[in-house]
């Protein structure tokens, strides 16, 4: 028989296919141009290429979702990126072949990306810690990136002053970003099913069927992704069994924190699932097969960042069409 989908999951299958439809339309158009671009006598092995990046602009809004936050993550990446080719590698390499060169002071973002990538403890693990849970909630998610945050006297981190579970801030090199948290644990799943996919592939229109081969390297991608994405929580999970033990009256700094019933105190999560603010248990994981937007984003970053690190980089910036 035919199962049907509730109006809320409609419209999150919904919006998955958009945007995976939106994201295989974009991989098309980069691989024509490409085609299109390809220099006559450019042998495979040894490619002559020059590659362009249009990197990402800083967003701070009137209000700042999801999107804005994994924006403005991928501007610290690269920020990072260009510190490291701007000032540490010429100065490096000044100093490599004895010229004196006046030391230059620049914002050093490391401890900012640690607070997006610190595993099982970054903003980043906890989000898609909380997206696994059926029961998992903003104000969950919130609550223990404030509980995990407040005291570790990292500066990039400014908890909320008041006492409404929905918003945090993070100083980034660009400035004060306040974040909104509501609906983030939903975007954070956006569940491609198999008969949507499968929809695409046996589209009756030429074009969207054509696309069902980007739409496949997505699923694919996102498996291979869920599985190390499993693989991390397993070892987190068994991590932190392991340091609550040892530690009961310490709290568990390197694992990622789960609410417990307003004592505000955290302690990792028990076998079996673990509880809201309000008390109630959370069920275990239910996407350990899937890959969260936040865990593809990554990965897709991260093969960003190599690739850029393996060229000779030149930047551009501050570029700006007459007014």
């Amino acid at each position: 028989g035919v199962l049907l989908a509730s109006c809320s999951e409609a419209s999150d299958a919904r919006d998955a296919l958009s945007k995976a439809l939106y994201t295989s339309v974009f991989e098309w158009v980069v691989q024509r141009v490409n085609l299109t671009l390809n220099l006559a006598g450019a042998s495979v092995e040894s490619p002559r290429e020059i590659l362009l990046l249009d990197m990402f602009g800083f967003e701070n809004c009137a209000l700042n979702s999801f999107e804005q936050f994994s924006i403005n993550y991928a501007n610290e990446r690269l920020q990072h990126l260009y510190n490291a080719h701007t000032f540490q590698e010429d100065a490096a390499q000044c100093e490599a072949e004895g010229v004196s060169v006046a030391h230059v002071e620049y914002p050093d973002n490391t401890a900012c990306l640690e607070l997006f990538e610190r595993p099982r403890s970054g903003l980043l693990a906890l989000l898609n810690e909380m997206s696994g849970f059926k029961l998992g909630s903003d104000e969950a998610f919130t609550q223990n990136v404030v509980e995990m945050w407040k005291d570790e006297n990292n500066p990039y981190f400014v908890a909320p002053k008041g006492t409404t579970l929905d918003v945090f801030t993070v100083r980034h090199y660009a400035g004060l970003v306040q974040y909104s948290t509501p609906g983030w644990v939903v975007k954070n799943c956006d569940p491609l099913s198999v008969d949507v996919a499968h929809a695409v592939t046996s589209s009756s229109e030429t074009f969207i069927a054509r696309l069902s081969a980007f739409v496949e390297t997505l699923q694919v991608e996102a498996q291979a992704q869920a599985q190390a994405q499993a693989q991390e929580l397993s070892a987190a999970a068994g991590t932190a069994t392991g340091s609550l033990l040892r530690r009961s009256s310490l709290p568990p700094a390197p694992s990622p924190p789960m609410a417990s019933g307003g004592s505000g105190r955290t302690s990792p999560p028990p076998t079996g699932g673990t509880r809201s603010p309000s008390g109630r248990r959370l069920s275990p994981p239910l996407n350990a097969g899937k890959a969260t937007v936040l865990a593809q984003f990554r990965a897709q970053l991260d093969r960003l960042l190599a690739l850029l690190s393996s060229t000779e980089c030149y930047f551009v910036r501050c570029v700006r069409p007459k007014r």
